[in-house]
């Protein structure tokens, strides 16, 4: 399984950690370390990538939409995730149309 510190990190308060676990994560995906299936099985990621979402600043929006869509192309489980969560933090992306 994955481990849970990543997922610790991607919703850390600071900014520059939050970057690296992202930019770690995608890496590991990248170069076959860990699969889109591991990931998929992980209940809080889904809700710590659409959290990225609501801090104040809200760099790299688009590695993490990629990535969102790469989880969900894996399982329908993914979809669901996300569709059920997606309400709570719509509001939150509608506040900061900057990077739209």
């Amino acid at each position: 399984m994955f481990g849970s510190s990543m997922l610790l990190f991607l919703g850390h308060s600071l900014e520059e950690i939050r970057v690296r676990s992202l930019q770690n994560i995608v890496s590991k995906l990248d170069h076959g370390v860990i699969c889109e299936s591991d990931l998929v099985q992980e209940k809080h990621l889904h809700i710590r990538l659409l959290e990225w979402f609501n801090y104040p600043s809200c760099v790299l929006h688009d590695k993490v939409l990629e990535l969102i869509l790469r989880l969900s192309k894996v399982s329908s489980r993914s979809v669901y995730t996300l569709l059920f969560s997606w309400p709570t933090y719509i509001s939150c992306l509608a506040k900061q149309p900057v990077w739209l």
